[in-house]
């Protein structure tokens, strides 16, 4: 039976970084950092399948930002088991709260969750009687 490995990825635009973890082990391993390019990832598997010297069964997960659903599918087609975090996890949280997803654009979307989050923490400090204007220039400085 094959090893299952989870490999966690931090995706951008720039470079992608890997961290491997077993269940078994319960600490992460092989650490790595390449260009930003999809067949890396099925090289840096690769690598970790012959040091290990054993079959393995990899799942990898990623937050879906500047590359959004094109990594996904670019391993998804080369047979590679992918979950994005962030959205699997945000409609799966909808449907059990009972709250219906518009569909793309339509939301209710992670962003609207940070922006309403942002809108509410602006309102309690006018609320509390701060000057919310000493926070903008704060931050411009």
């Amino acid at each position: 039976m094959a090893s299952i490995i989870y490999v966690g990825m931090d995706v951008h635009t720039t470079n992608f970084t890997f961290c491997c973890y077993t269940a078994d082990s319960d600490r992460g391993f092989a650490v790595a950092q390449t260009e930003p390019d999809y067949r890396q990832v099925i090289k840096y598997m690769e690598r970790v399948q012959k040091q290990r010297g054993e079959e393995c069964k990899f799942v990898c997960g990623y937050e879906a930002g500047c590359l959004g659903y094109s990594l996904y599918h670019q391993l998804t087609r080369c047979g590679v088991d992918c979950v994005m975090n962030i959205y699997t996890n945000f409609h799966r949280f909808l449907r059990k709260a009972g709250i219906s997803y518009g569909g793309k654009g339509k939301g209710p979307r992670v962003y609207d969750l940070r922006h309403t989050f942002a809108v509410h923490c602006l309102r309690h400090l006018v609320l509390s009687g701060k000057d919310i204007g000493i926070f903008a220039y704060s931050r411009a400085v």
